[in-house]
């Protein structure tokens, strides 16, 4: 980072700011660096256009499907994006203010985590896909804006495994319904068990012990838990 917006360098300084002045300042440094993928639509082969208040930025000839790629899941591997670029599927990054907003977050941890995403957004434009980022008040709210800006009919995202995350979902898919377009939830490929082998374990026993559940996936899958 340039010197004016690290806080590493001061974390007296770090610790006093608020959420939302790291978004402006990641926003600033952003700008600085020469990477705009903020402000405009970043196109297939990296190519990037100004952004137009009142456009429609995705091909309207072309069923559109948005990837929503949350802060945590910046990996290839992690991500529930298509394995290569495809022109009718637009991958969208959100910068949350309600989540940056909920707990008392460590500020360079936060600046940390979106700047994680900036760059793994920039991975993806320099790999050909479409990729947009954008901030919101919250998640359901900017999956909204996002699928009406681009003419989606289809949001492609990881299953919830917060509680905060999984209520921004289920708000999300209760918002799009109406406007014809339909959520797609994916399993989390960071976890070894979905919530559906929990609750299979669970049936018929009377208590819950973490122990017991990392046996059953030992057993399942041959690796050390």
């Amino acid at each position: 980072m340039p010197p004016q917006y690290s806080m590493a360098a001061n974390p007296s300084v770090a610790n006093s700011w608020s959420s939302n002045d790291c978004l402006i300042a990641l926003a600033g440094w952003a700008s600085n660096v020469g990477d705009s993928t903020r402000l405009v639509d970043v196109g297939m082969h990296g190519s990037r256009r100004e952004r137009a208040p009142s456009s429609r930025r995705c091909t309207r000839m072309l069923p559109c499907t948005i990837a929503f790629v949350a802060p945590w899941e910046c990996s290839r591997s992690v991500a529930n994006i298509p394995r290569t670029p495809r022109p009718d599927v637009v991958v969208v990054f959100l910068e949350s203010v309600a989540k940056g907003a909920a707990l008392p977050w460590h500020r360079q941890k936060l600046v940390l985590v979106l700047s994680a995403m900036h760059h793994f957004a920039e991975s993806l434009v320099q790999a050909g896909y479409r990729v947009a980022i954008r901030t919101a008040p919250s998640y359901a709210d900017g999956l909204v804006a996002a699928a009406s800006e681009f003419g989606a009919t289809r949001v492609v995202l990881t299953e919830g495994r917060e509680q905060d995350m999984v209520d921004e979902i289920a708000r999300a898919e209760l918002l799009l319904q109406p406007e014809g377009v339909t959520v797609v939830r994916r399993s989390d490929r960071r976890f070894l068990a979905t919530p559906e082998d929990f609750t299979r374990w669970t049936d018929g026993r009377k208590e819950f012990r973490m122990e017991w559940f990392y046996r059953e996936m030992r057993r399942k899958h041959g690796v050390l838990v």
